[in-house]
């Protein structure tokens, strides 16, 4: 495994036709350590963290501090109006 530029390790069980993603649990720049409860082949990729889930967890705090400094902004301009008025 080397790892790259913003991307994060992923370990796959390949079974035939079927894949199944098991659960990173450690990685550095050369190795991955991952949980299985079997000894078999797998396959390690590297992909976007959007495939893990992640850019979710990340994704909805953003949104939210977004939605946050828009009401913000907009009262600011309500007020102002008034003032103005």
């Amino acid at each position: 495994y080397t790892k790259e530029g913003g991307k994060v390790p992923v370990v796959y069980f390949w079974d035939g036709s079927k894949s199944t993603e098991m659960k990173v649990l450690s990685s550095t720049d050369t190795s991955v350590t991952f949980e299985t409860d079997h000894n078999s082949e797998y396959i390690v990729a590297s992909e976007m963290l959007s495939n893990n889930g992640n850019s979710n967890e990340q994704l909805i705090p953003i949104i939210a501090v977004l939605i946050v400094v828009l009401i913000a902004i907009g009262g600011f301009f309500i007020i102002r109006r008034r003032r103005n008025a």
